[in-house]
């Protein structure tokens, strides 16, 4: 039989202990064991929780970023999305202003075309100017020379018929005239006083003689009026006492209306007491001179007149009754040209030496 170990014995024996501490004798509390080895895994665990928590992190991180990544995921889509579109836009305005361009330079071709056009048109129509301008003044002087051709011949069919009407001359005419009164117009009937004008050379003023010559010839003046008293001439129309132009008829059908041109000599000019013819052409109207008129009525007078060159056809003078014709002057009028309230009546002119 076995003895039982005495307490010291037992004090003195060392207990053997587990793999894990625990006493490997069956005296101890298994519970005890058990609790101390739940102790440990307690310990273990509490070590194990702090483990996991960098990995959480991690993960929470990955989460985030996965997260953010498909927000930015989305907006790059959307801006790619919106720049595809700017692509489109900027690729359609490109092909605009391509096809701007193209335009514009098309247009500046074309400007430059007709600018070029333009300056050769402008030197060819200065050219073709420069041709018409030397032809027209070509015509023109062929034209003065056909001109001059004609007046000189009329003035050698003038200078034939004078010397065969009314001979060499000198040729003078003498006009007896009636004075209105205080009471009334000129009396027809009435007393007449006269004057007398002498005619120019037939080899200076053929054609303007004939023409008066034939006027007063075929009694043309007889009835007629002088209607014009202005501070430079005292005219004479084929007017009557009481209407104007209602004898024009008569020159009209003798062809005695008008001269054929303003037929002029530098031997006669307009001075004082001289007779010229009035208007563009000239006739049949005539004046006398009040004053001298050479300036105003001669070459280059008269520039409200086209051809300003020309002159009044001088082609006579007074040289008798200068106190009729100092009378006549003193007859008024009225108005910038002296139109007559009362007209004087030129009973009749006549040619004299001729039978």
């Amino acid at each position: 039989m076995l003895r039982r170990a005495s307490s010291s014995t037992k004090e003195a024996l060392p207990l053997s202990t587990g793999q894990y501490g625990q006493p490997r004798n069956g005296y101890g509390p298994r519970h005890s064991g058990y609790g101390a080895v739940h102790a440990k895994d307690h310990k273990r665990g509490s070590g194990g929780c702090g483990g996991y928590l960098p990995w959480a992190i991690v993960l929470l991180a990955c989460i985030l970023c996965a997260g953010f990544s498909l927000n930015y995921r989305a907006k790059y889509n959307n801006y790619r999305d919106k720049l595809g579109d700017i692509r489109k836009q900027l690729l359609k305005h490109q092909t605009k202003y391509r096809a701007l361009e193209k335009q514009l330079r098309d247009l500046e071709r074309k400007r430059k075309e007709a600018k070029d056009k333009k300056a050769k048109d402008k030197t060819v129509d200065k050219r073709m100017s420069h041709l018409e301008s030397m032809q027209k003044r070509s015509q023109e002087v062929a034209r003065d020379k056909n001109i001059k051709r004609l007046e000189a011949q009329i003035q050698r069919m003038s200078h034939r018929e004078v010397m065969e009407i009314y001979g060499a001359g000198p040729y003078r005419v003498k006009f007896d005239v009636i004075f209105p009164t205080d009471e009334g117009i000129a009396d027809p009937q009435g007393a007449t006083e006269s004057f007398t004008v002498e005619l120019a050379s037939v080899d200076e003023m053929p054609h303007s003689i004939l023409f008066f010559l034939e006027q007063v010839y075929h009694e043309l003046w007889n009835g007629a009026t002088f209607v014009l008293n202005a501070k430079h001439i005292f005219q004479a129309g084929p007017h009557s006492l009481t209407k104007d132009s209602d004898l024009l008829h008569k020159f009209q059908s003798s062809e005695l209306q008008k001269l054929a041109f303003q037929e002029y000599h530098e031997k006669w000019p307009h001075v004082k007491f001289t007779i010229g013819y009035a208007g563009r052409p000239a006739g049949p109207d005539w004046y006398i001179n009040k004053i001298d008129n050479t300036e105003a009525h001669g070459p280059g007078g008269q520039v409200h007149h086209a051809l300003k060159e020309e002159a009044d056809p001088c082609f006579g003078k007074v040289t008798d009754g200068f106190d009729v014709v100092e009378k006549l002057f003193r007859v008024p009028g009225y108005g910038r040209h002296g139109i007559l309230e009362k007209r004087v009546y030129i009973k009749s002119a006549t040619v004299l030496g001729i039978e």
